[in-house]
């Protein structure tokens, strides 16, 4: 199971703040309003924006706003490029709203220049420009603008407009967070979870998401989630992480509802049940969350929670591997492979298998390794099928260390070598009961001192990170 680390471009629109009472006198602000005074009509937008000291009313603070904006009043073309960026008391309209910022945003208007950064970042209503962004969300940045620091951070995270640089990140996320900014706190925590920018500590990362997860962050309580399911920070605690699950799933989050359906499958805090981990990932499944795809495409495959079907499972495994997800890839290999739930295909299997294999997934290696040493959609090549095993051997994936073997024993794409083949065949063993005649036959070739020699070194052997297994790893893996 991963973090869930959101280093995002996040924007809360707020008003920029207009010099006035605490309660307005609306009477005195509607006489100067209509006398051409732009402070007091851009007080009077501000007053019906917020309801205060007259009934909220969005079309009548754009009405004035905008007369303030026309005479160039910096506050009000601000809070109309706002309005218009988010569709209050006007049609939305993007780049609409980026001429009114752009005009308040050279004017030095903080909250203009946040949110023109913030849109030049997302290429929102403007073309998108990483360096534009960047030097408007500066300046708003160090003026205090929590939202800019946020998405300051975000770009330095991520290596947008400036060069990517954690330390840099970690002190603007922590700017904003230091204001109570929810998105900054969340992925302040994410930084520390990961070491990155900050020394590792999940102390402080659950110090961050915790407070950003009762303020309702989807992102924090879902990365909370994980913490108390995996017990990193924390006790483990499978009520804990499926309560904070639970919180962001109710918010739709993709991923949450992803985890969820992994502790119903596994049974973690609650009892085993396939339909409703089934029912969970499909919810994601249906927002196009690729590791949901592949989970309920391998449910289908399994007849796990839902009734077998191979053609739905080559349908939701198809809408995975096409994102690029490698289980998805090498699940999809499979059944083209075998011809369930699709006509038989080697050579798309082998097309699937070789883009996973190309991630570091070592299942998607060995079958890659497979269809190459049986001749299935390719010639046949035990030189090709030799590299793939080995790469995924090398990860200790049992299979592939006992087809390594089997090449070094026969002598077939590497120089024959009863030594190799017993090593590989030790850990393929050990690993798995199954394999253990096959390795007690080469035994039988070797000496004692080959013997001893080889099981010293699978001792002291380690495999090798699965990168695929780093970027896609638990339960959104089958």
């Amino acid at each position: 199971m991963r973090f869930l680390l959101l280093i995002v471009v996040f924007l809360t629109l707020a008003l920029p703040a207009y010099a006035q009472e605490a309660q307005p006198d609306i009477q005195s602000l509607k006489e100067k309003a209509e006398k051409g005074d732009a402070g007091a009509q851009g007080s009077l937008g501000l007053a019906y924006y917020q309801g205060r000291g007259v009934p909220q009313d969005y079309e009548e603070a754009y009405k004035w706003f905008e007369k303030a904006a026309e005479q160039g009043n910096v506050d009000a073309e601000a809070s109309l490029g706002i309005m218009y960026f988010q569709g209050q008391g006007v049609k939305q309209d993007r780049t609409e709203a980026a001429k009114w910022l752009a005009k308040a945003a050279k004017q030095g208007n903080v909250v203009a220049q946040s949110v023109l950064g913030i849109s030049y970042a997302k290429g929102d209503g403007v073309k998108q420009d990483y360096d534009e962004a960047a030097e408007l969300l500066k300046k708003a940045a160090e003026k205090g603008n929590a939202d800019a620091q946020n998405s300051l951070g975000a770009l330095y995270a991520e290596g947008h407009g400036v060069k990517q640089d954690y330390a840099e990140a970690a002190k603007w996320y922590r700017k904003a967070a230091d204001q109570g900014h929810v998105a900054a706190q969340t992925s302040l925590g994410g930084l520390y979870a990961e070491g990155k920018g900050v020394g590792q500590s999940d102390a402080d990362a659950i110090s961050w998401y915790q407070k950003a997860a009762e303020k309702g962050d989807a992102g924090a309580q879902n990365n909370l989630g994980v913490a108390y399911e995996q017990g990193r920070g924390v006790k483990q605690d499978y009520a804990e992480a499926l309560k904070w699950y639970q919180k962001a799933a109710d918010q739709g989050v993709a991923v949450s509802q992803t985890n969820i359906g992994f502790m119903y499958e596994q049974g973690h805090g609650v009892k085993q049940d396939y339909a409703e981990a089934f029912k969970w990932y499909q919810k994601a499944a249906d927002q196009g969350l690729p590791d949901a795809q592949n989970n309920v495409g391998a449910a289908y495959a399994h007849g796990q929670g839902v009734q077998q079907d191979y053609a739905q499972a080559v349908v939701w495994l198809t809408k995975a591997a096409d994102q690029g997800q490698p289980i998805a890839q090498t699940n999809l290999g499979v059944l083209l492979a075998a011809g369930q739930g699709t006509k038989q295909d080697y050579a798309e299997a082998i097309k699937r298998f070789f883009a996973a294999a190309k991630q570091g997934y070592a299942p998607a290696q060995y079958s890659l390794g497979s269809m190459c040493a049986q001749g299935q959609g390719t010639k046949q090549d035990y030189a090709n099928a030799f590299q793939w095993y080995k790469k995924a051997a090398e990860q200790g994936f049992p299979p592939a260390q006992h087809d390594l073997a089997a090449l070094y024993h026969n002598g077939q794409g590497a120089a024959k070598s009863e030594e190799e083949a017993y090593f590989w065949a030790n850990l393929a063993a050990a690993a798995d009961s199954k394999f253990a005649a096959d390795r007690d036959k080469i035994v039988a070739k070797l000496t004692p001192e080959q013997v001893k020699a080889g099981q010293k070194r699978a001792r002291e052997w380690k495999p090798t990170p699965d990168a695929a297994r780093a970027t896609h790893p638990g339960p959104t893996g089958r």
